[in-house]
């Protein structure tokens, strides 16, 4: 069964090797172009078809870093590219790196406005970042956003109650733990009984 098992991965990255070898091939190819023929360009949406390409590839590797990297390049190439800041602040908090999930989920939730577009679960992303940090007071004001358009998050009352409890609000703490128990948090009711007596 183990046999089995490294074969298959085996032929997963024989698969994606070949992939990135023909994303290659054709990336190579475009620059050669260009640079022999100023007057073939590159289209944008090639290019950032290119580049989600590369960053697909690195998710199926399970590869943050290279994921982090692409995301970084569409950015770089289209600033305003909603679908890679809203992944790469996805990635980093994934990646522990905290501070950087915080600055780009605020220019997602900054370019969504302009956009009049609002998404209440970027601010609960924002929030459980702000959270990792210890900025509790930041992480309610997040919530407290959220729980204007959707208050049916387990996650909401879940970090509500916490940094609730971090701050000394025990009677907040408590209420937020209740409904977070009601949302489906197991552990909420043996929170309750620790911390609410």
């Amino acid at each position: 069964k183990t046999m089995a098992v490294m074969l298959k991965k085996t032929d997963e990255m024989k698969k994606l090797l070949m992939i990135l070898f023909f994303v290659i091939i054709a990336l190579q190819s475009c620059k050669k172009n260009i640079s022999e023929n100023d007057d073939i360009k590159l289209t944008e949406k090639a290019k950032l078809d290119s580049l989600f390409e590369i960053a697909r590839i690195q998710n199926l590797d399970q590869n943050i870093e290279g994921q982090i990297k692409a995301y970084s390049d569409i950015i770089e190439f289209q600033n305003y590219n909603i679908d890679a800041l809203g992944n790469r602040a996805t990635l980093y908090s994934k990646n522990g790196e905290y501070e950087r999930a915080v600055v780009d989920f605020t220019n997602l939730i900054e370019l969504n406005e302009k956009n009049n577009v609002f998404n209440s679960v970027d601010y609960l992303h924002r929030a459980i970042c702000k959270f990792e940090l210890k900025d509790y007071t930041g992480c309610l004001n997040d919530l407290d956003i959220t729980a204007k358009y959707n208050q049916d998050l387990q996650d909401l009352y879940v970090y509500r109650a916490y940094s609730h409890l971090n701050l000394g609000n025990k009677e907040e703490a408590c209420v937020n733990f209740s409904k977070a128990g009601e949302k489906g948090f197991s552990e909420a009711y043996e929170e309750i009984k620790k911390n609410c007596n």
